[in-house]
């Protein structure tokens, strides 16, 4: 049976992570440290001793040896807004139900290939414009979690933070791109109006076989290629979309 733990338990595994060196720390000094965290009193030690075994049911930190040893993705998660990071965290601990995640379009070597094109794109962008410290912040979150509706996180020069799917087709995109969307991506962007897009990449195959971007929307766009619930909930579609219908070129960061 799975444990469900409260939005102020993962708040506190959220913490620790922040707390661990990229090499891992000593048991006894994470434990000292507990004591000095800056957490206004809303997480007192004891608490951030019970969080580390939160970290360690999501597979993100191990125990050994007397050290408390972060696996790589651990310091993803610490870098995402506190937000994102709860989502992410209750994601790996408590999984969306089948149909719900993403489909098997967007996996293996295409998908991944996509997804790792667009972090770039976001960090070369934030880096042009004088922002190092942003593009360092780019994160392919759906190497965490694939509960969050999106499968890269980006930060804007503003406030705002972009939550960017991207979905990828091994072919030219001609007139038409073709993908599949599931329910709580849809939702995902429905909630997230200004700052979820979708984001259509090409991989043709040929001599260069490079990832290029088709173009973008927001999901009210998609509302017209989805099917309706008359007949029944939709929890995934085979979207087909005009090219035409994305915009040009990428979500931007200003």
């Amino acid at each position: 049976m799975t444990r469900w733990y409260s939005d102020h338990q993962l708040s506190a595994a959220v913490t620790v992570a922040r707390l661990i060196d990229a090499a891992g720390n000593q048991v006894v000094d994470v434990h000292g440290t507990y004591r000095q965290a800056a957490t206004q009193g809303e997480h007192p030690s004891d608490d951030l001793r019970d969080a580390e075994q939160v970290l360690v049911s999501a597979g993100l930190l191990v125990e050994a040896e007397g050290r408390l040893v972060p696996v790589e993705l651990l310091h993803a998660l610490a870098v995402l807004d506190d937000a994102t990071a709860l989502l992410v965290l209750r994601g790996r601990l408590d999984p969306l139900p089948p149909g719900v995640d993403d489909l098997a379009d967007d996996r293996g070597e295409l998908g991944a290939a996509g997804e790792e094109h667009v972090a770039e794109i976001c960090r070369e962008e934030l880096r042009g414009l004088g922002r190092a410290d942003l593009s360092d912040r780019v994160q392919r979150v759906s190497l965490i979690s694939d509960a969050l509706g999106y499968d890269v996180n980006a930060p804007t020069l503003g406030a705002a933070t972009r939550r960017l799917e991207v979905k990828t087709q091994g072919s030219n995109a001609a007139a038409t791109v073709r993908f599949f969307l599931s329910r709580n991506e849809y939702e995902v962007g429905r909630r997230h109006t200004t700052s979820w897009a979708l984001v259509m990449c090409c991989a043709p195959t040929g001599p260069s076989g490079a990832v290029e971007i088709c173009g973008w929307c927001r999901a009210d766009s998609l509302a017209l290629y989805l099917p309706d619930d008359r007949n029944g909930r939709w929890t995934e579609a085979m979207v087909r979309m005009p090219t035409v219908a994305l915009a040009a070129g990428f979500p931007p960061a200003v």
